[in-house]
């Protein structure tokens, strides 16, 4: 499972009209054993 680190708040629409996003971003990947389910894809 990848989970992004999307620092939403620090977009223009939630910081006053300025973008203060810190690069790089990050994304986050967790094993959790499992695979797609079978029936997902065709």
């Amino acid at each position: 499972m990848w989970i992004p680190a999307t620092q939403q708040n620090l977009t223009k629409g939630f910081n006053n009209g300025q973008m203060t996003v810190k690069f790089p971003v990050w994304i986050y990947k967790l094993q959790i054993g499992q695979m797609p389910s079978p029936i997902d894809h065709s």
